[in-house]
C-alpha cells in the first residue's frame, strides 16, 4: 500500500514538472469528483434506508463511483443486491 502511495505521489510531481496548470485541474476535478461520490453515496443510503437497503460507504465502493460516475454507482447497487 505505501509502495501505491509513493508512486502516485512520484506520478502527480512528475506531471508538475511538466505542466502546473493540468496537474491542478486534474487533482481539483478528481477531489470535487470524490466528495460528490461520498455525498451520494451518503443520500443513497439515507434514502434506501426505509426498505433496508444499504450500501456500504468504504474506499473500493467511492473509488469505483470516483472513477465510473453513473454507470459505477449502478454497478455498485447491482452488486450489492446479488451478493
Amino acid at each position: 500500500m505505501l509502495y501505491v502511495g509513493l508512486f502516485f505521489i512520484t506520478l502527480l510531481l512528475a506531471m508538475l514538472l511538466f505542466s502546473k496548470k493540468r496537474v491542478l485541474e486534474f487533482v481539483s476535478v478528481y477531489w470535487f469528483r470524490l466528495a460528490l461520490s461520498v455525498f451520494v453515496l451518503f443520500l443513497f443510503n439515507v434514502g434506501s434506508a426505509f426498505i433496508g437497503f444499504f450500501i456500504p460507504i468504504n474506499a473500493f465502493n467511492i473509488a469505483v463511483i470516483t472513477i465510473l460516475g453513473l454507470p459505477g454507482m449502478l454497478a455498485v447497487i447491482a452488486l450489492s443486491i446479488i451478493l
